[in-house]
């Protein structure tokens, strides 16, 4: 994450020597090392959201993530416009090399990262802010004023587990509580278990504070209503 707000960084410096130029600007098939993926299936997702967050922090206006779906590659149909040697290092990247890249993999089966970018469309409406003291946990927070609730998405991109003391100011009500946490080890791709909910809970109007463990590559996600 912090190599592509690097690049983010880069760019914004080259930018302010052309003041005239306002720009928006966009970075392009950003995923995981791919040729060499991190083989703990938590990784990704976890990645996701802190990769989402160097660039909302540094600015960027547009991401293409890479990508959707794997795909088999026929040689017979890469042939006629590539050359040999591309058309099989084509072939032997999709057919033979371990894939990770999209968020459904070649049987149409969601991966743990799909599961990741469904939280993060829940983050509707006002963001609202969040700060921490801990450099590994990062978080969104937003209210939606069509739904009537507020949304909380934190996560700890770290191999250490941590113990997050989350701090809730200026609860304008008696609120309801629920607490999903992504889990991305079960077999399972029912959403149940993917997003795994805890039982509901209520908060008193005003302020709370809760204790959390945080497994390494731990996403939560509450919303509050």
């Amino acid at each position: 994450p912090k190599a592509v707000r690097g690049t983010i960084d880069y760019v914004h410096d080259l930018l302010k020597k052309q003041p005239a130029l306002k720009p928006e600007t966009f970075l392009d098939e950003w995923n995981m090392d791919l040729g060499n993926p991190p083989l703990d299936p938590r990784f990704q997702p976890c990645y996701i959201a802190e990769v989402i967050w160097q660039m909302k922090e540094g600015g960027l206006d547009y991401s293409c993530y890479y990508h959707i779906r794997d795909s088999y590659v026929a040689p017979e149909k890469f042939a006629p416009f590539m050359s040999p040697e591309g058309t099989a290092f084509m072939a032997r990247w999709w057919n033979r090399m371990p894939q990770f890249d999209g968020l459904f993999d070649y049987q149409n089966t969601v991966r743990p990262a799909y599961f990741a970018f469904k939280l993060l469309s829940r983050l509707a409406g006002e963001r609202l802010r969040v700060t921490t003291s801990q450099p590994t946990v990062h978080g969104f927070a937003t209210h939606d004023d069509q739904l009537r609730m507020d949304n909380l998405l934190l996560w700890n991109f770290s191999t250490s587990p941590v113990t997050v003391e989350l701090s809730l100011e200026n609860l304008p009500k008696d609120m309801r509580v629920r607490h999903v946490v992504l889990d991305a080890v079960t077999g399972s791709n029912d959403e149940n278990a993917r997003l795994r909910p805890e039982p509901p809970a209520r908060l008193k109007k005003g302020g709370s504070r809760l204790t959390l463990p945080f497994e390494p590559y731990a996403v939560h996600y509450w919303s509050f209503e």
